[in-house]
C-alpha cells in the first residue's frame, strides 16, 4: 500500500511538474511570438515610410519600368549608422527611425529567417562595402565591422576593382546577381562605395501555364508591342486601391510550405480613367498590411510575363530625401576609418514573375464553375510584401519584357 502510494505520488508529483514547465514554455512561446510580431510592425511602420521616399527620389523622372528592394537598402544603411558618429550618426538614426534599434534588429533577424527556411522561393541578396586599399580601418576586429562583408580594392586600377567586386558580389548571392556595378561607373580616387542588392523568384500556388501566346500591350505613350502573356486560373483575392479605387489589386501567392506563405505579390492594375502617376504616388504610402479583400473569384488570369533588372545610384536620390552626411569629406565614419566617406551607393534589384512550378504545382487543377477574365494589357505595379506588410520589392511594369 506504502508502496502503491509512493509510486502514484510521485507520478502526480511528476505530472504537475511536467504541467508546470509546460505553462512556462507556452507563456515564453506566446511572450515570443508577441514580441517578434510587435518588432515585425514597427519595422513596417519604418521601412515602408522609408520605401515611399526613396521610390519617389529615384524613379520621379522617368517612365520606364523598374524594380527596387528597398528593404535592404535600409538595413545598409543601419549597418553604416552603426559604424559612424557625432552629426553623421544623429542623421542617419533620426532619418533612419534607428535609434530604438532593439526592436528593429528583432523584425529584421525574424524576416531574414522566414526567407532562409521559405523552400519555393529564389530569394537572395548582397551587401558590400568596398574600401580603397589606402583607407586604414580602425579596428577590423569591431562587432559591427564584422557583420559587413568588406572588399579591399585599388580603385586606381578601375577594371581591376570592377571584376573583383562584381566577382565577390556574384559569389555572395549564390549567382544570382552579376554586375552590381556597371563598368566606367567609379572614378580613380574613390575610398569607399555601397554595393547591395537583391533578387526573387518564386513557385506560384495558383501556376501560370507553361505555354504563352502573343498579345498586344499598350505602352504610356499609348503605342502597342506585341509580349509573351501567360495565363493562370484559380482563386484569387481581390481588392482596390483605396480611397477611390483608382485601381484593381490581385493577390497572387507563391506556393505554401511550412512557414506558410512568407510573402505576398499583389498586381496592381490603374482603372483606365485614373491617371498612371497618380496611382504610382498612392502606392508610396499604401499600407498593404491592411489591404482588405473585396471577394475572393474564380479568375482567368493573362498577364505578361517578364524578367527585369534595374540598376541603380542612390548618391543623389538619398541625398534629396535626408541622407546628406556621409557623403561629404567631413562625415564621421569613425567606425570604418577616421577619414573616409561613401562615394556612391550602388543597388541591384532583379526579378523574375514566369511559369516557374514544381512537382507539387504540375497536379493542379483549376476549379470549375464561373470564371472572371482578367486581361492585363497596360503597365502595372507588381508589389511584394511580407506577410507582415513590409514592402519587399516595388515595382513599375511599363514594358515588359523577358529577355
Amino acid at each position: 500500500m506504502n508502496f502503491k502510494f509512493g509510486v502514484l505520488g510521485l507520478v502526480a508529483v511528476s505530472l504537475l511538474l511536467a504541467s508546470g514547465n509546460a505553462k512556462k514554455h507556452s507563456s515564453k512561446r506566446h511572450l515570443d511570438v508577441w514580441l517578434t510580431n510587435k518588432a515585425r510592425s514597427f519595422l513596417m511602420t519604418t521601412v515602408n515610410t522609408f520605401t515611399g521616399k526613396l521610390v519617389e527620389a529615384a524613379f520621379n523622372k522617368t517612365q520606364d519600368s523598374y524594380t527596387i528592394c528597398p528593404i535592404i537598402v535600409w538595413s545598409m544603411l543601419t549597418k553604416i549608422s552603426d559604424l559612424s558618429g557625432g552629426q553623421t550618426k544623429e542623421q542617419l538614426e533620426d532619418f533612419l527611425n534607428w535609434k530604438n534599434t532593439s526592436w528593429h534588429r528583432l523584425g529584421l533577424a525574424s524576416l531574414y529567417r522566414r526567407y532562409h527556411h521559405f523552400k519555393n522561393m529564389e530569394v537572395n541578396s548582397t551587401g558590400l562595402i568596398v574600401i580603397d586599399k589606402s583607407v586604414d580601418l580602425t579596428d577590423k576586429n569591431s562587432d559591427h565591422l564584422r557583420e559587413i562583408k568588406i572588399v579591399n580594392v585599388d580603385f586606381s586600377k578601375t577594371d581591376e576593382a570592377y571584376n573583383i567586386i562584381n566577382k565577390r558580389a556574384e559569389e555572395n548571392s549564390d549567382h544570382l546577381i552579376n554586375e552590381i556595378i556597371p563598368k566606367g561607373k567609379f572614378e580613380k580616387d574613390y575610398r569607399m562605395v555601397i554595393a547591395n542588392g537583391g533578387f526573387i523568384r518564386g513557385i506560384w500556388a495558383v501556376p501560370f501555364y507553361p505555354e504563352t501566346s502573343k498579345t498586344p500591350f499598350q505602352l504610356l505613350d499609348g503605342t502597342k508591342k506585341e509580349v509573351d502573356m501567360m495565363r493562370a486560373r484559380g482563386i484569387f483575392p481581390i481588392g482596390y486601391l483605396n480611397p477611390d479605387y483608382s485601381a484593381k489589386i490581385i493577390q497572387l501567392d507563391y506556393l505554401w510550405d511550412n512557414y506558410n506563405t512568407a510573402v505576398n505579390n499583389y498586381l496592381v492594375i490603374p482603372e483606365e480613367d485614373v491617371g498612371f502617376d497618380k496611382v504610382e504616388k498612392l502606392l508610396y504610402n499604401f499600407d498593404f498590411s491592411n489591404f482588405e479583400v473585396d471577394e475572393v473569384a474564380n479568375i482567368n488570369l493573362l498577364m505578361p510575363k517578364f524578367k527585369l533588372e534595374t540598376s541603380v545610384e542612390l548618391k543623389k536620390p538619398l541625398n534629396d530625401i535626408g541622407v546628406t552626411k556621409i557623403w561629404s569629406k567631413e562625415s564621421d565614419l569613425s567606425g570604418f576609418s577616421k577619414n573616409t566617406y561613401v562615394n556612391e551607393f550602388f543597388h541591384k534589384t532583379g526579378i523574375v514573375v514566369d511559369p516557374f512550378f514544381n512537382e507539387k504545382t504540375k497536379s493542379y487543377i483549376a476549379p470549375k464553375g464561373p470564371v472572371t477574365n482578367v486581361v492585363v494589357d497596360k503597365p502595372f505595379f507588381w508589389i511584394t510584401v511580407s506577410d507582415h506588410g513590409v514592402v519587399i520589392l516595388f515595382s513599375r511594369i511599363t514594358n515588359p519584357a523577358y529577355q
